[in-house]
């Protein structure tokens, strides 16, 4: 396995950052006075990086850098941009100058007034569009919905979002073709697997499928640990990958006869009992994960996932007696290929085809509905599997339990009890539809509640686990990673999260996990993924983020590994204005809600450090590690 901690500031990736310019030609003309004739991008101005991606006519949200043309332009030139201090990187000429600014959040789809100051006279105000000219959200909105639904928002997915609005880019995420993340590329040697999975999480296009196959990832547990190297997961998370936008059915099946899982939970090889006083039983691991992990949960639930109680006392969805007659059906099967690849084939042989003796008597709901096979029909070890997996698909848990399990996973730790109730709702009437599910859990009120306001529920939302809190600060800085580097892969596992090789079939973190009482906090407050966030990895994310090329390593604005690339230029370019620094970030890394109370922290603290470069990583630095970027609101 890969070593869990480099700590060395070179070999980590660093972020990138694009600036997002615009071209805009605007007018203003005064005699004597500054006059513009043209503001426009593409400047050569070595501290400009460029690359246009917005309408003409507007200017960005975030950084962006521009040059003005004109006249009577001299040394003292100062230019405003909606009534802001813009800076004026550079006079080239008495008829060009070069600026860098950002654009902040709340001037979103507004038009904010260009003037420009020489030699104590100013030009005629102009207008300029700021952000998504027409957008069907806002800003704020498309920023955090891509925080549920990707490994992080980047600029050019904001203004995509923006633009298409909220179901139709999820329907564009559904027809975005597959590449099988795993299977397409010879990595060589077998750690590689782990940053292959980080170099898709950043870069992918398919961002929604990437989401969801590690949430399923995470649901269906399979882990290196036992089966011996990633190269061994690989064929099994592409597996999950190609069904993240099936069904529910579909997608337990192809679990049950995974290679993978076989080897991982012992029903690969799992042979009917031997007779005698020393006589062996069928190995009960598969047959007790697929029912307390895969789909019921083991307690009855009700349709808001609220267990069912008898005098107070949580009633069980089964028995060990279950389990069992469980086990029983799920002998027979084997492995046919070494690379775990191909599913698993059944063998009569080695089956328990009793079914009138010892009865296989599966799920029933008392006083419920009535549940398909309730006992199997068929001593067949294909036929009886088939009829088990219809048997549990049937119980009336799997609903709010695979929702729930969804909705903590993509929005909130501690979603309402109404709210899993909608989206069970349409995962029974659909039969676990995948694609029907994710719209419901996306687009639901609860979920959109705080598009406008943020603070509304403080509870609401969930820690970002190391792999998204990596991958969350390089995709919305806007970086490049590389495919076969073990930086990102190694920074996970220090934190908790060593990719591929999940230490439990409970995954990293329970879905159960609360915070404790000694909190002081609500009781019984759901918190997964802080479970591995101890002491000890709270403390390696600020050691991470202050040492690393992430935030806070850099010596000068860019830095290149074969790691990756990283350019902080446009923030350093705002460095000597702090306010329009804090600006920029929080409109890239807190969608442009960034509290009154932190900005004032964050501005405290810059301040008084010396600009360009250790002003602008300590504000990165400051940000990624505070609780409001840790945790997607």
């Amino acid at each position: 396995m890969y070593t869990k901690s480099l700590f060395d500031p070179t070999s980590i990736i660093a972020l990138v950052l694009v600036l997002l310019p615009t071209t805009s030609p605007l007018s203003a003309k005064q005699t004597n006075t500054p006059s513009i004739s043209g503001v426009s991008t593409g400047s050569n101005n070595a501290t400009c990086i460029n690359t246009p991606v917005n309408a003409a006519n507007t200017i960005p949200i975030g950084p962006y850098c521009a040059t003005i043309t004109g006249a009577n332009f001299g040394t003292d030139t100062a230019v405003a941009v909606g009534g802001r201090t813009a800076i004026v990187l550079s006079v080239d000429s008495l008829t060009q100058i070069t600026i860098a600014g950002a654009g902040v959040v709340p001037w979103d789809g507004t038009a904010q007034p260009v003037v420009v100051t020489s030699g104590g006279v100013s030009s005629l105000p102009f207008f300029i569009t700021v952000g998504t000219p027409n957008a069907r959200v806002s800003w704020s909105a498309a920023s955090r919905f891509l925080d549920q639904t990707t490994f992080g928002p980047t600029h050019d997915d904001i203004v995509r979002l923006q633009t298409l609005g909220f179901t139709t880019w999820l329907i564009g995420q559904f027809r975005t073709p597959q590449n099988s993340p795993y299977g397409t590329t010879d990595l060589g040697e077998y750690p590689y697997y782990p940053s292959r999975f980080f170099f898709n999480a950043a870069s992918a296009p398919d961002q929604l499928r990437q989401r969801v196959a590690f949430a399923l990832s995470q649901l269906f547990v399979v882990s290196a640990d036992t089966l011996g190297t990633p190269e061994n997961v690989a064929p099994y998370y592409n597996m999950l990958y190609s069904l993240s936008f099936s069904n529910y059915p579909t997608i337990l099946s192809a679990v049950t006869i995974s290679p993978a899982m076989g080897a991982y939970l012992n029903m690969a090889g799992n042979v009917k009992a031997s007779g005698g006083p020393n006589g062996t039983i069928p190995s009960q691991n598969f047959a007790r994960e697929v029912l307390q992990l895969f789909s019921i949960g083991p307690v009855l639930l009700d349709e808001t996932g609220t267990p069912v109680t008898n005098n107070g006392v949580p009633v069980a969805a089964y028995s060990q007696t279950t389990i069992g007659n469980f086990a029983r059906v799920f002998t027979g099967w084997n492995i046919v290929d070494s690379a775990l690849i191909s599913p698993m084939v059944p063998n009569n042989e080695t089956h328990d085809t009793d079914i009138t003796v010892n009865p296989k008597v599966l799920l029933s709901v008392p006083g419920g509905p009535v549940l398909p096979y309730q006992t199997t029909t068929s001593g067949d070890a294909a036929t009886e599997l088939g009829q088990a997996l219809v048997n549990i698909e049937a119980h009336p848990n799997v609903a709010p339990f695979i929702s729930k399990f969804l909705i903590q996973h993509l929005v909130t730790s501690n979603p309402s009890p109404a709210y899993v109730r909608r989206v069970a709702t349409r995962f029974a009437q659909t039969n676990g539809d995948m694609k029907t599910v994710l719209m419901t859990i996306l687009l639901d009120s609860e979920a959109r509640a705080g598009d406008s306001n943020v603070d509304g529920n403080p509870s609401f939302g969930h820690l970002r686990e190391p792999a998204l809190w990596l991958t969350g600060l390089c995709r919305s800085l806007n970086s490049t990673v590389t495919d076969l580097s073990n930086a990102l892969p190694n920074y996970s596992a220090t934190l908790g999260e060593p990719m591929f090789y999940s230490p439990s079939v409970f995954n990293f973190y329970a879905p159960t996990y609360a915070l404790p009482a000694s909190f002081g906090l609500q009781p019984g407050l759901l918190a997964p993924e802080f479970q591995i966030q101890s002491p000890s990895e709270a403390y390696q994310r600020v050691w991470i983020a202050a040492t690393s090329t992430l935030t806070g390593g850099l010596w000068s604005s860019t830095f290149s590994s074969p790691d990756g690339y990283v350019d902080l230029s446009p923030y350093v370019n705002l460095s000597s204005e702090p306010d329009l620094l804090v600006d920029a970030l929080d409109a890239m890394l807190t969608h442009g809600q960034m509290p009154t109370s932190l900005k004032t922290l964050l501005l405290g603290a810059i301040q008084t450090t010396p600009p360009p470069i250790q002003q602008t990583t300590l504000a990165i630095y400051l940000l990624a590690t505070s609780s409001y970027y840790q945790v997607i609101h």
